[in-house]
């Protein structure tokens, strides 16, 4: 009975049919996982996209702060005017207040100072100081003159 066999399971015609059904599936399911592998790659791109362009952003960062962190030194004009000012200001300074306050500073910065004033504007602070400090400064003054 050729109807009835088809019905029945173990025939061929029967076991032709599942497996050919079984295979449509798997193409299927074939061709959706293609799909999700797809997307998964763009995924991947844009991410890695994401990761080069926070990487910029990173290394942009990193010298910004570097920068940030390297001390500023003004240009040598505007460190001129600043010094002139000063100098300008302790010409005018009486010796006794400048002999205060020169002490005060470092001995670095007291030695530039007193190098840039007059002769006797020198000598009239040095007047003012004490012996110690008095000493301290001509001999600091006179090894700027000698190199």
């Amino acid at each position: 009975m050729p109807f009835v066999s088809q019905w029945i399971e173990g025939t061929d015609a029967n076991e032709k049919k599942k497996l050919e059904e079984q295979i449509v599936e798997l193409k299927a399911t074939i061709v959706e996982k293609e799909k999700e592998l797809t997307k998964t790659k763009d995924t991947i791109k844009e991410k890695d996209a994401e990761i080069d362009a926070l990487k910029q952003e990173i290394a942009r960062l990193q010298t910004e702060k570097e920068q940030a962190q390297q001390p500023t030194t003004p240009s040598t004009e505007q460190t001129d005017a600043t010094r002139v000012d000063v100098v300008k200001m302790y010409e005018t300074m009486s010796p006794k207040k400048a002999a205060e306050i020169i002490p005060q500073m470092s001995d670095q910065e007291a030695v530039h100072l007193l190098s840039k004033l007059k002769t006797d504007k020198v000598a009239a602070i040095l007047e003012k100081m004490d012996a110690q400090n008095a000493a301290k400064y001509t001999s600091l003054l006179a090894k700027k003159a000698n190199n």
